[in-house]
């Protein structure tokens, strides 16, 4: 293995709030919100620390606090409601993913199973409307490499507001992993071209 193997790479930073002397392990990784401004300067709310699992108590204490300087604004003053609200594509039915499966290929015979099991597993439940999606916008379409297909493409820019290749294939598939240079700047190519046709 060498440099030149490697596919793709990210660094994630977590700023967090200064504790003083000692080391940085000992820091805590709770968040620390600290608002700005006031006296006719708008307000400036800056995030500390936090972890990824506390990001839903992290929104609506943000909420919260931008609620007492924005009074105008009663959309922020409703209780909150997103520890009971599971993320996009997470409101599976009491049925396991095998079943919803075999119900999809049953009704979409274009739709290849290997691509049907991604697709279950990066949508969860959106996956049959996706496949709709397909069949109203006319099929697949072009397909770019690694069971991506234009279809997917067209809702990953309508549905999760994917821009450049780089967001549909790092961002929202980890499908980078799978397509050459070439593959990739077709998609980069195609996408630049059907920006408005999402």
């Amino acid at each position: 293995m060498s440099p030149q193997d490697v596919i793709w790479s990210f660094a994630g930073v977590r700023a967090l709030a200064d504790a003083g002397p000692g080391k940085a392990q000992a820091a805590s990784r709770d968040y620390r919100l600290d608002l700005d401004g006031g006296n006719g300067i708008p307000p400036l709310l800056t995030v500390l620390g936090g972890k990824i699992t506390s990001y839903r108590t992290l929104a609506e204490d943000v909420v919260e606090r931008l609620a007492d300087v924005c009074p105008q604004e009663s959309r922020l003053r409703t209780p909150s409601w997103t520890a009971s609200q599971p993320l996009p594509g997470g409101d599976l039915p009491p049925l396991d993913l095998a079943a919803i499966g075999k119900s999809l290929l049953a009704r979409h015979l274009w739709l290849q199973p290997a691509t049907l099991a991604r697709w279950l597993a990066c949508y969860g439940c959106e996956t049959s409307q996706l496949c709709d999606f397909v069949v109203e916008t006319g099929g697949p379409g072009a397909h770019f490499g690694a069971g991506l297909c234009e279809a997917e493409v067209r809702w990953l820019i309508k549905h999760e507001w994917a821009e450049t290749a780089a967001d549909v294939l790092w961002r929202r598939t980890k499908l980078g992993l799978m397509l050459d240079e070439q593959q990739t700047s077709a998609l980069d190519g195609w996408m630049a071209g059907n920006k408005v046709a999402g």
